[in-house]
This record gives C-alpha cells, sequence and structure tokens, in this order.
C-alpha cells in the first residue's frame, strides 16, 4: 500500500498511535506474538485452528518506512476487525490487558 491510497484518518493514526500501544491492543484481543526482534513483531490471529490474519507491526521508527510499515499494520488491524480509522484509535487506545497475562503472552514470563 502507498501514502497515496491511504485513508488521511488511518496516516494520522500512525503519529497518535505507538507501535507498544498497538501491542498492547494486540496481546488483548486474542492475537499471539510469534516473533518479536528489536525492530519488529510478526503477530498472528487463529480462531478455530484456522490462520485468519497475519501482521507485521514495526518497531523502530530511524527506518524511512516506519511510517508506512505501521499504516499497513493499521490498516490490517481494521480489516480483520471490520473498523474504520475513528474506531480502531478508540479500540487500540482503550486496550487493557494485565501485566502478568501481556508479558507472558510477549514470552517475559513462563505460563503459570
Amino acid at each position: 500500500m502507498n501514502r497515496s491510497t491511504q485513508e488521511p484518518s488511518l496516516l494520522e493514526l500512525t503519529t497518535a498511535l505507538t507501535p507498544a500501544t498497538v501491542s498492547r491492543f494486540l496481546a488483548s484481543n486474542a492475537w499471539n506474538l510469534e516473533y518479536r526482534g528489536q525492530v519488529k513483531e510478526v503477530w498472528r490471529l487463529v480462531e478455530g485452528g484456522n490462520l485468519i490474519a497475519r501482521i507485521m507491526l514495526p518497531l523502530d521508527p530511524d527506518f524511512a518506512d516506519h511510517s508506512d510499515r505501521f499504516c499497513d499494520a493499521l490498516h490490517a488491524i481494521g480489516r480483520v476487525n471490520d473498523c474504520d480509522a475513528d474506531q480502531r484509535y478508540e479500540r487500540i487506545v482503550a486496550a487493557k490487558v494485565d501485566a502478568s497475562s501481556l508479558r507472558r503472552r510477549l514470552g517475559d514470563l513462563p505460563e503459570a
């Protein structure tokens, strides 16, 4: 997806949200962290044993294409959740997850 085809309100989300906020949203909404590196995370959503979606969430804003990739991730989240940019923003910033559950999902703690 290139910038000329992205909706303006979605572009605004790339400056209003952080990757950490989006990670918290994904972890609290049945997405599973597949990979975490220094520059990206890969998340997958599986329902009934079927892969519904997989996204790459960029973490490092120093990359020249960070905002484009971040916008791609936000677009994919909206497509999967069938919501517009305003709804996406509200859902993402409202996401709450308890810290120990999040750390387990992100691989920082063993399962209890």
